[in-house]
C-alpha cells in the first residue's frame, strides 16, 4: 500500500514541477516583452526628437546667418579710420562710404576751411567759377582730427563732388539768380534770369572787362552770336560781379559754363 501511495504522489510532484517551469517562464516572457515595449518606445522618443531639431526648428544654420545688405552701405564711427580728402559722411557726421545715400564730404584738412580750397575740391577756379551762398560749410573733428566739410546742396545723394563742377551735375553748386522775384538767389540748375561768371576783387585801379569774362566762362568765340543775353557788371561788397541775363521773358534752364558752340538753354518765362 504504501508503495502505491508513493508511486501515486510523483506523478503529482512531476505536475508542479512542470507548472513552477511553465510559471517562471512566463514571467520571463513578460518581462522580456515588458523590455522590448520600453526599448521601443525610447527609440522612437528619441528619433521623434532628433527629426524635430533637424526639420522641425525655424531658426537657420549659424552659418546662414548674415546681415542684410552690401557692407559698403554701412557707415562707421571706427575712430581707428582717419578722414581723407573726398571721404563722405553720414547723418550723424560718421564716416561712410560715398557710394552710400550721404550729405556731407570732406573737401580739405588743412585749417581755415575757405571758399578757394572747396573751389578746387570741387574742380573750379577761384574768381570765375562763383558757388551758391547757400552751401553749408563746417567744420567737424574726427578721431582728434579736424576737417573742413560741406553740406551737398541737392541733399543726401550717392557718389563724390570731386571735381562735379567740370560737368552738368555741377549745376547746382553755381549761383545764379531769378530776378522775377526779387533778386532770389537760386541753383543754376533751376530756371534762372542770370549767372554769375565773375566774381572777385580786381588789381588795384583796374577795371573788370565782363564781355571778356563772359566769352571765357562760356568758352566762346569774341564772334559768337550773344543775341539771345546781356552782359551785365554789377558789385557786391568791395568785389566785382560779372553776370550773364538773358533778355525778354526767357529763362535759362541750365549753366551756361563751358557752352562752347551750343545754343544757349533757354525756356520761354
Amino acid at each position: 500500500m504504501e508503495k502505491e501511495k508513493a508511486s501515486a504522489q510523483k506523478p503529482r510532484l512531476h505536475e508542479r514541477v512542470e507548472k513552477h517551469s511553465l510559471f517562471n517562464l512566463a514571467v520571463k516572457l513578460v518581462a522580456l516583452a515588458v523590455g522590448i515595449t520600453t526599448m521601443v518606445g525610447l527609440l522612437l522618443h528619441f528619433n521623434h526628437g532628433s527629426e524635430t531639431t533637424t526639420t522641425g526648428g525655424t531658426s537657420p544654420p549659424r552659418s546662414s546667418l548674415s546681415s542684410v545688405g552690401p557692407a559698403s552701405t554701412r557707415s562707421t564711427s571706427n575712430p581707428g579710420i582717419l578722414p581723407k580728402v573726398g571721404s563722405c559722411l553720414d547723418a550723424n557726421a560718421s564716416l561712410s562710404a560715398c557710394d552710400a545715400s550721404h550729405r556731407l564730404e570732406v573737401y580739405s584738412l588743412s585749417l581755415p576751411c575757405n571758399e578757394d580750397s572747396l573751389l578746387q575740391y570741387l574742380g573750379g577756379n577761384p574768381g570765375e567759377d562763383v558757388l551758391s551762398t547757400n552751401l553749408i560749410k563746417s567744420i567737424s573733428r574726427i578721431g582728434g582730427q579736424q576737417i573742413c566739410v560741406v553740406q551737398r546742396p541737392e541733399g543726401p545723394t550717392n557718389g563724390n563732388a570731386h571735381l562735379i563742377l567740370d560737368g552738368p551735375a555741377g549745376d547746382t553748386w553755381r549761383r545764379c539768380l531769378d530776378t522775377r522775384f526779387g533778386h532770389r538767389e537760386v541753383s543754376c540748375a533751376a530756371p534762372h534770369t542770370d549767372e554769375f561768371v565773375f566774381l572777385g576783387s580786381p588789381p588795384l585801379g583796374q577795371a573788370v572787362d565782363c564781355t571778356q569774362k563772359a566769352v571765357e566762362y562760356m568758352a566762346v568765340s569774341e564772334t559768337a552770336d550773344l543775341s539771345a543775353v546781356t552782359i551785365r557788371s554789377a558789385t557786391e561788397g568791395k568785389q566785382s560781379a560779372c553776370l550773364v541775363e538773358v533778355l525778354g521773358n526767357n529763362l535759362l534752364t541750365a549753366s551756361v559754363r563751358r557752352l562752347g558752340t551750343n545754343a544757349f538753354p533757354i525756356m520761354s518765362g
